[in-house]
């Protein structure tokens, strides 16, 4: 028996969104990449 594994990696083409998510993935990491404060964060998304 052959098992498949998939890697969970970033989609980093727009073309790969399957799921049409790539304006808030990107909303989100420019947020983030653009936080002055130099602390540590938490960032949680939660939805259907």
């Amino acid at each position: 028996m052959t098992k498949s594994y998939a890697a969970d990696a970033p989609v980093k083409d727009q073309k790969e969104d399957r799921f049409r998510r790539w304006p808030f993935a990107q909303r989100i990491a420019e947020t983030v990449a653009a936080r002055p404060d130099p602390s540590s964060i938490v960032v949680g998304i939660y939805g259907a």
